[in-house]
């Protein structure tokens, strides 16, 4: 993949001390962008379709009305109510999140990722490998993911938290999960492949954050 740079994202003030002001925060000052809200649209059936809207949402690439969780941290960083798996359940008493662009998978809790891996593995037998890799025609028997985030439930297929790769003209399938790089940290980060799922506005106006079901099968005509 080749690009051009990183565009910070990140939900601070514009006056905030040894922070230089963001690109989004310059076209608020100068008055370019009508609302201070950006918004996500992530299409994997058709990558060409992939929008970052500043100054709102687009109302074509998402169905049904938005739920909106309050900002915790200026990363982007929300409650989350649970996460479970079939008759499984972390952060049962509740934990934080981050919705991060930068990120593909979904990264949480060393401990919480091993027993996902140790049930899928159990689940598939052997069609499923401890790092993650799973035979390409198992993926549609992974179970959903299930995400509460302000109270309603996002889901994750199997089909949505993995990925294809082409190693020696032989074509792999992943899981996503990772665990954390900081073996006590307790926060979760879900990646793009939940932006891919669920349209993502940020809010910056409000401090929140807004998800609603992605218009998966649009494309430009």
């Amino acid at each position: 993949m080749v690009f051009d740079g990183i565009l910070g994202m990140g939900n601070y003030p514009v006056q905030s001390a040894n922070l230089k002001i963001s690109a989004f925060n310059n076209m608020i000052m100068q008055g370019l962008i009508s609302r201070p809200v950006f918004s996500f649209y992530l299409n994997r059936h058709f990558p060409t379709r992939n929008e970052l809207i500043l100054g709102g949402s687009d109302p074509t690439c998402y169905n049904g009305e938005f739920t909106y969780v309050n900002v915790t941290n200026k990363y982007w960083q929300i409650p989350m109510d649970k996460v479970q798996i079939n008759d499984y359940v972390f952060c049962e008493n509740g934990c934080q999140v981050i919705i991060d662009t930068g990120s593909t998978g979904i990264i949480g809790p060393s401990s919480d990722i091993a027993i996902i891996y140790k049930y899928i593995q159990k689940l598939l037998t052997n069609n499923f490998e401890k790092e993650g890799k799973v035979n390409c025609n198992y993926v549609s028997y992974l179970p959903d993911i299930n995400f509460v985030l302000g109270g309603k439930t996002f889901t994750l297929t199997g089909a949505d938290y993995t990925f294809e790769r082409e190693i020696f003209n032989m074509t792999a399938c992943y899981t996503t999960f990772t665990k954390h790089f900081l073996p006590d940290n307790s926060i979760w980060i879900l990646g793009t492949v939940f932006i891919s799922r669920y349209y993502t506005e940020f809010d910056m106006g409000n401090n929140r954050m807004g998800f609603a079901s992605a218009n998966k099968y649009i494309s430009y005509s």
